[in-house]
């Protein structure tokens, strides 16, 4: 029995199906654990989302932890339909989803404590009736040693946002239509960038908006560029209003230590004096590189400590970054340098830091302990003639702290869940045939990123991964897929079915969807 919300805007417009990586409980335990927290086991652990969508970001949660248990609820009873829909087909039973509004927890509060909460795309969405019910919810069903993520729009980079936002709403405001809507804010903003020959702060503005809008999906823009409610804030007022809830700053999801990467030497040496003050130094970093967007990861007031890099040792350390050029000897006074996603990158320095960092990037697809990263490193300095010191260990720890970062280093309390080298019956991830069998060109991977798979023989085999063939019925299956696609006259392109070649093709898109990430680890968990 739910009380079940009214029609509204998400039921006119479906949000877009999305999983959001950076909401999974593995990253949120691992920023407890760094700050000694006793978090949940991801495996065994209770989660809730609050405006959840159509669980889609629940699900990619449960095939990663089927063993756990998961709650979501939103407002928009359509996704939520849809939502049980997507479960039922993939059999994922432990995931449970409620058309509920969060002013009403209702029996939420019976199924509590949860471990996890995640709040994603709410807070700055909805009325302030509904933000301090959110709050509330967090404060009365987080569990003692529970982490909550919680985003939001924050100043003073969203004063951007909102100024084209300003023009859209104004150019639609007695156009009821959502299609309409939709089509006159995207000309209004095209207008504006291209109307005006001025070279100036707002033009140039302006035009950067339409860059980053146009990326957005029409049902993205018209939930949020064009929602009712906008309600940007400073990160020290978030804090505030969590404090009155009895509510602490953790660290934010992207991160466990404040990294000033886009400071100037400049900046480096004013923001110095504020190491001391974590809370007033993220403030004054939003000020400088204008964020206009946070992830914030609350805790109940007094649950964590300190930042600790001798937590690392309860975790283990993936590196996502790729090298840049090849390193010479470990005492070399030239750093080594990883790449990440984006202008994430990070320099190591120190012989240790060098040592530690190639050690990672020995085992590539592998999560490995702290010990056994240390092991190897020690191992690579005694080869050159350095002596470990337990100093630059403890400093190295540091260093990997503020290169846990997205792109850069993943953190996590168990193995990952992808591998780089095929099994003999491989699993590929289930939201992945999910999506496939609907048509999507972009399809979900284990390393949480939307990936697009091109070909028809490459998406078929995607749907022949679920652990019941080996090599040779999976080639048997391909070569009944071809003879099925040349009959009909569609196998432009696609090779004959009784090429001799087809093993080997086959070792080769296995190989290459495995280093996307669409490999299940545990073909027994995962099918």
């Amino acid at each position: 029995m739910t009380d079940a919300p009214p029609t509204h805007d998400y039921d006119r417009v479906s949000y877009p199906t999305m999983a959001h990586p950076q909401t999974f409980v593995d990253g949120l335990a691992a920023k407890g654990v760094l700050r000694g927290m006793a978090v949940a086991d991801p495996s065994r652990a209770r989660v809730l989302e609050l405006g959840c969508g159509d669980g889609f970001n629940l699900a990619a949660m449960a095939v990663l932890h089927p063993g756990a248990t998961y709650v979501g609820i939103d407002y928009a009873a359509d996704a939520v339909a849809r939502g049980r829909a997507l479960l039922g087909e993939l059999g994922l039973g432990q995931v449970q989803l409620e058309a509920r509004d969060i002013r009403n927890l209702g029996r939420l509060v019976e199924l509590g404590p949860f471990d996890y909460i995640v709040a994603h795309g709410v807070f700055s969405w909805v009325p302030p009736d509904v933000r301090q019910a959110l709050l509330t919810a967090l404060a009365r069903l987080l569990a003692p040693q529970g982490v909550a993520f919680v985003s939001y729009l924050a100043l003073p980079g969203a004063y951007q946002r909102e100024a084209a936002r300003t023009l859209v709403r104004f150019h639609t405001r007695a156009t009821a239509d959502p299609g309409e809507k939709i089509q006159q804010a995207r000309a209004l903003l095209d207008l504006v960038a291209r109307g005006s020959t001025a070279d100036n702060v707002y033009t140039r503005m302006i035009a950067g908006e339409l860059e980053l809008i146009r990326s957005h999906t029409d049902e993205a823009f018209f939930h949020d560029e064009l929602s009712d409610v906008s309600y940007p804030l400073l990160f020290t007022e978030f804090l505030e209003q969590a404090d009155r809830h009895e509510l602490e700053f953790l660290s934010e999801a992207e991160y466990v230590m404040p990294v000033g990467q886009y400071l100037s030497p400049v900046g480096l040496e004013a923001l110095r004096p504020l190491q001391q003050n974590r809370i007033l130094l993220e403030q004054y970093l939003d000020f400088i590189e204008g964020r206009r967007f946070r992830q914030t990861l609350l805790v109940r007031r007094g649950a964590p400590g300190p930042t600790d890099a001798a937590h690392l040792a309860r975790l283990r350390l993936n590196l996502r970054a790729r090298p840049v050029g090849p390193g010479g000897p470990l005492a070399d006074p030239q750093p080594d340098t990883y790449q990440g996603a984006g202008r994430g990158q990070a320099l190591a320095r120190s012989p240790v830091d060098k040592a530690v960092m190639r050690a990672l990037a020995a085992q590539p697809g592998r999560a490995q302990g702290l010990p056994e990263i240390l092991a190897a490193a020690r191992a690579a300095l005694a080869a050159e003639g350095i002596t470990p010191d337990p100093q630059g260990e403890a400093a190295a720890g540091e260093f990997l702290c503020r290169a846990y970062l997205p792109g850069l280093i993943e953190a996590r309390l168990g193995a990952l869940p992808f591998t780089l080298d095929p099994p003999a019956r491989p699993v590929a991830h289930p939201l992945a045939r999910y999506l496939e069998r609907r048509g999507a060109a972009s399809l979900f991977t284990y390393g949480g990123r939307f990936v697009e798979v091109e070909g028809a023989l490459g998406r078929h085999l995607l749907q022949l991964l679920d652990g019941t063939r080996d090599r040779a019925a999976l080639v048997a299956a391909l070569r009944a897929f071809l003879a099925e696609q040349h009959q009909a006259g569609a196998g432009a392109g696609l090779p004959a079915a009784d090429d001799p070649d087809l093993p080997a093709q086959l070792e080769r898109s296995l190989a290459g969807l495995a280093a996307m990430t669409f490999i299940a680890a545990d073909p027994q968990s995962k099918a």
